[in-house]
């Protein structure tokens, strides 16, 4: 879900106006309001509100937390995309700066979150309304905890490719530790092969070529001929959403702050998924998610894409405003370590202090938002800024080498914005 660059800050240099408004600042905004869904759906989840089919609110935060994840996946698949026309560089660095800008948070969430399936266990246990489906999930998980699958599973987490195991291979292989790490496995997976299939998709022929290929991996996925998975944590399954997003940053070109940037994006959206989805439904692919999340990509690349001639809002700054900037900047801290915050305050208000689920909502909720927003705070500033930095000077001194090596994803004449990696 890292969303991987932000777009916010206008480009600099001899080739672009510094008076320029900035190009994609709305997808920070955009990205903070994913990331604190996903948030209030596993609170809501931890105090009973869950998977539960009985339950008409747990279904739809459950849905709402779906869509959440789905945008966050096809904005990761705009970003890259534009961070690749706009940049040259070898494949190693691309892949170490990659790394550098997901792991470093990651593997610290990932080493407090161990212990979250015992404790979700713990507080199934206890509470009579607890949610039978996220009951049942971390019991599987729970039964894990021993040699050799602990280790199995902890490798892969370390690695990221937890995701493309199914559960019959190894279950709860997308959900073991850090429940939302299902969704950096699949982004992994996307970074390792995002070059050679955005400069495929650029090609006419080559690229005509590949969207049947990823259709047919969709539906083989929907259909379940990769095995069992609960959500698309294997690249297959979401192929199209990564697809809308580099559809979306291909279209646009070098009009991406004119409307009609956006109007050839939204064609080009309409042009390649309406077969899209018509063949999905036929196949028996089940496209419900797909046409949701691509009716709420378009109405996000409606509001933010354009930036002249066209009327501003006041709610606006609700996507691009400053404070929302800069939440969305703090996005994946938020989603990465939020899963252990949840979890922990919800056991200890069940487990230890035994109180009610209305009680349990608020006191998980309020505590969980504070400590959460610390502690992203903490990441951002500590960790991931320092990370990011340590890529640029890494970036810098390729550069500098006289013998460096060839660079891949030719420059725009016009870079578009600049990517703060």
């Amino acid at each position: 879900m890292s969303g991987a660059e932000r777009l916010a800050e206008p480009t600099t240099g001899p080739d672009v106006s510094t008076t320029s408004p900035p190009t994609f600042k709305g997808i920070e905004g955009v990205r903070a309001w994913l990331a604190w869904t996903v948030v209030a759906n596993h609170v809501a989840e931890q105090c009973g509100y869950g998977y539960s089919e009985a339950s008409y609110v747990g279904r739809l935060l459950t849905e709402t937390g779906e869509q959440a994840v789905s945008l966050f996946i096809i904005i990761s698949g705009f970003v890259i995309t534009h961070m690749i026309l706009t940049k040259r560089e070898p494949y190693p660095l691309y892949i170490a700066r990659r790394a550098l800008r997901i792991f470093p948070a990651y593997l610290i969430c990932l080493a407090i979150a161990i212990p979250t399936p015992l404790m979700v266990v713990a507080i199934a246990n206890t509470t009579p309304w607890a949610d039978p489906m996220t009951a049942s999930l971390a019991r599987i998980e729970a039964t894990q905890f021993i040699f050799p699958q602990f280790f199995l599973h902890l490798g892969l987490h370390l690695s990221l490719l937890h995701g493309i195991f199914p559960n019959g291979l190894l279950p709860q292989s997308q959900f073991q530790f850090l429940a939302p790490a299902w969704s950096l496995s699949l982004e992994w997976q996307f970074y390792l092969l995002a070059p050679l299939w955005i400069a495929a998709q650029r090609r006419w022929i080559t690229g005509s070529m590949l969207i049947p290929l990823i259709v047919l991996g969709w539906i083989l996925f929907r259909r379940g001929d990769f095995g069992d998975f609960l959500l698309p944590s294997l690249i297959f399954g979401a192929g199209p959403y990564f697809l809308a997003g580099i559809v979306t940053r291909l279209a646009l070109g070098q009009g991406a702050d004119r409307g009609d940037g956006s109007r050839r994006a939204l064609m080009s959206l309409g042009a390649c998924f309406v077969p899209i989805v018509a063949i999905g439904y036929f196949a028996g692919a089940g496209p419900r998610n797909l046409v949701l999340s691509l009716c709420l990509w378009m109405a996000v690349v409606h509001l933010v894409m354009p930036r002249r001639n066209r009327r501003r809002f006041s709610w606006m700054r609700l996507l691009d405003g400053r404070l929302a900037t800069e939440a969305g900047k703090r996005s994946y801290a938020v989603y990465v370590f939020h899963w252990p915050v949840v979890v922990s305050i919800a056991y200890v208000a069940r487990v230890w202090l035994n109180i009610g689920q209305h009680s349990m909502l608020l006191l998980v909720g309020g505590i969980g938002v504070i400590i959460t927003a610390a502690g992203a705070e903490l990441l951002f500033r500590f960790v991931e800024q320092p990370a990011i930095n340590f890529g640029k000077r890494l970036t810098g001194a390729v550069r500098r080498s006289p013998g460096r090596q060839p660079e891949f994803g030719p420059r725009l004449s016009v870079p578009l914005a600049q990517t703060d990696e």
